[in-house]
């Protein structure tokens, strides 16, 4: 935290937070005895003898077999072990990039106490597998270190500690590092209090105080970037501590919000992980960190407590992100491709288990046949602990990165939208190795189809729909069948509400939890969407003659009704700020309000006063509004009688607009703390409501066209 507001105990300056550091430093890593010379021992490499290769595994395991012996029976060794060279000054490192492939290091006092620390840490049994790429600490001429690492000792705050968190948070606390844990489920954090080396505070901002560094373990980036921006983690970090998000956030976000903290001279680096809960608990994931090396080089005793391959994925932050959708979009991929062909294999007859023992021996083996079919989908358990939805998030993001750079992806494309199918079929909360379960079906008649496919799933996008598509998964991370009808009626309509939709996340006035709880009370609310209705009278009009895209421009036009929350709402949020004295009277507009106002009037027709206060209020949900309820009047067919006629059908309609309760929690939220935008916030979320008149009538539009030959789209 800035040291204005921190404790005195942590209110010190950067230089001489670094000379504690320095010292504590020292005091751990100098053998007894030595005096400031060892600290200028340092690794050198000798040359392989030629044409001689030597597997990883093999490597590792020669270099502990000849230099761990020497390393703690000599801790005052000076010199080159035999047949080497002397070191240079400046560095004491085991640094294993693939420019370094083949050398073999020597290595100087302090870093024989570092592997000391590790001998003892984790017992004399064989050593922990540690990646090729690196292990660094850096020191200057003399020995004066320029970067400390963070390990025992020191404290490391965890925001998140739900399956994965909680485990890592245990591994640290055994690893000699207090941690600071918090999320915002009391359940999650239930398991961790009185937990020996961890504390469970009841404050994000509080994970900051006294920390070296903080991991995220968030489930994506819109939760990443709600507990970092504003007044969040950012604005209460300061240089002496690194942020780490180490959950499965969008690379782009991620090297946008680096920036962010970079302005802030914060460090904040990604490092997401692969192995699953178990993985967690065995502290043996993977870990892939983006970001500088010599940052890496601090955290790396917390990695390595965490995982048993820790890999520098690269030095953009973000690289590790990257990696990480990469492999789940194969993941993903490989799960979809093995359970097609073993569901093929039990249809034609096959005993699954022996088909997985031939493949498991054979080219087509993967982490699918080793591990996620005989785990979890053949004893029908479904419990790998990631969920559906998240392997989707990072699929869809992996696709994104392959598109964004020009790379073709017909399979990459064709397995998101399979998975996108599962997910809109399957529960919420389904298990991802689930999809071997929604593929399974029982077998169809020969020369009979199987399962239909989706809907639409098989449309051909044009460049315009596949980048509305794009922007849509980007901004609302979802996508399912009625979004895909809509992109095919009327891609515009659907990029209009993508608009008007995401006011308020890009606003974040709310966290990105709250909005999904106000999502479920609006969603929840009693409205009326009759189906059967629909289909009735959708059937009637097409036989009456009417054209596909007059019905659709009559949907269009219901679709704008969710914004009576504002008409109804934003007149009473006024009278409440003038009762309460935090308001006089409407304030006057701006050249740009003006100009918005006289736009509606010109191409709408009519002016009314209540929507002053919301021009007033909240102009860009108002813009975009006028574009989204615009759209029917701009590119429809119908008279604009019968579009009246539209809206007096809908506002005639029964809906639940209860103003005295709407007044009454108005008034509470601001005596409670509450502020004008963040109540506003919560009318623009339930101002898109009426969208659902689109996502359940669309399909059934759609439908209706291709049961009906003689309809075309116009």
């Amino acid at each position: 935290m800035p040291s204005a507001t921190r404790p005195a105990a942590y209110a010190c300056t950067a230089a001489t937070n670094t000379a504690r550091r320095t010292h504590e430093d020292r005091a751990r890593t100098r053998p007894r005895g030595t005096h400031g010379a060892a600290d200028r021992d340092v690794l050198r490499s000798r040359a392989r003898r030629p044409g001689h290769r030597r597997g990883r595994d093999d490597r590792r395991d020669h270099l502990l077999r000849t230099w761990r012996p020497h390393l703690l029976a000599q801790p005052r060794a000076r010199s080159a072990p035999e047949g080497g060279q002397r070191p240079r000054p400046g560095v004491h490192v085991r640094w294993r990039t693939p420019a370094h492939r083949g050398r073999r290091p020597g290595v100087g006092a302090a870093g024989r106490a570092a592997l000391a620390r590790r001998h003892e840490h984790h017992g004399d049994g064989p050593p922990r597998r540690v990646s090729r790429h690196h292990r660094v600490v850096r020191r200057g001429q003399g020995g004066t270190p320029v970067t400390t690492t963070i390990g025992a000792g020191d404290t490391v705050g965890i925001v998140g500690v739900g399956r994965m968190g909680a485990p890592m948070a245990r591994r640290l606390a055994q690893g000699g590092i207090t941690v600071r844990a918090f999320d915002p489920a009391p359940a999650a954090t239930a398991e961790l209090r009185g937990e020996a080396g961890v504390e469970v505070v009841d404050d994000v901002l509080d994970v900051v105080t006294g920390s070296h560094a903080v991991l995220l373990m968030l489930p994506s980036s819109d939760v990443v970037e709600a507990v970092l921006l504003g007044d969040g983690l950012l604005a209460a970090t300061d240089a002496t501590c690194l942020l780490v998000d180490m959950g499965s956030s969008e690379p782009a976000r991620t090297r946008a919000l680096s920036e962010d903290a970079r302005k802030r001279g914060v460090t904040f680096v990604d490092a997401p992980v692969s192995g699953g809960v178990r993985g967690a608990v065995a502290g043996a994931l993977t870990i892939m960190v983006g970001g500088p090396p010599e940052v890496m080089a601090r955290l790396l005793p917390v990695f390595e407590l965490l995982g048993s391959n820790v890999v520098h994925a690269g030095s953009p932050v973000g690289a590790g992100h990257a990696v990480k959708a990469l492999n789940n979009l194969l993941s993903g991929s490989h799960l979809l491709a093995t359970s097609e062909a073993l569901l093929a294999a039990r249809e034609f007859g096959l005993d699954v288990p022996v088909v997985l023992d031939i493949i498991n021996a054979s080219s087509g083996k993967s982490g699918s046949t080793e591990v996620k079919w005989p785990r979890f989908v053949l004893p029908e358990t479904y419990d790998s602990g990631f969920a559906l939805r998240l392997m989707l998030k990072d699929m869809r993001a992996g696709l994104a990165l392959e598109q964004a750079v020009g790379v073709p992806a017909p399979l990459g494309l064709a397995a998101v939208q399979a998975w996108e199918a599962a997910a809109d079929a399957l529960p919420a909360a389904a298990d991802h190795t689930e999809i071997a379960r929604w593929l399974e079906r029982p077998a169809a008649p020969p020369g009979q189809p199987g399962r239909p496919p989706e809907p639409g799933a098989g449309m051909t996008l044009t460049s315009r729909q596949q980048e509305i598509k794009d922007e849509f998964v980007a901004l609302r991370g979802t996508w399912g069948t009625p979004w895909r009808r809509m992109l095919e009626l009327d891609p515009e309509f659907l990029h209009a509400y993508l608009q008007f939709s995401a006011v308020p996340w890009r606003k974040n006035h709310l966290d990105a939890k709250t909005k999904e709880f106000m999502y479920i009370a609006v969603d929840a609310a009693a409205t009326h969407l009759y189906e059967p209705g629909i289909r009735q009278h959708v059937r009637a009009a097409l036989d009456l003659g009417a054209t596909p895209g007059e019905i659709m421009e009559v949907i269009e036009l219901t679709s704008t009704l969710g914004i009576h929350a504002c008409n109804i709402g934003v007149p009473l949020l006024l009278e409440v700020l003038e009762e309460e004295g935090l308001r006089d009277g409407p304030g006057p507009l701006d050249e740009h309000q003006e100009r918005l106002k006289a736009e509606f009037t010109e191409n709408r027709g009519y002016w009314h006063e209540f929507w002053e206060g919301l021009l007033e209020l909240d102009p860009e949900l108002f813009a975009t509004y006028v574009d989204f309820s615009s759209h029917p009047w701009l590119h429809g067919t119908l008279e604009p009688k019968v579009r009246e006629f539209v809206y007096i059908a809908f506002d005639a309609a029964a809906t639940h607009l209860y103003v005295p309760g709407l007044k009454l929690h108005m008034r509470n939220a601001l005596r409670l703390g509450a502020t004008q935008e963040e109540i506003v916030e919560v009318l623009e979320i339930a101002s898109v409501i009426g969208i659902h008149a689109a996502t359940v009538a669309a399909p059934i539009l759609a439908e209706e066209i291709e049961r009906t030959p003689a309809a075309t789209t116009p």
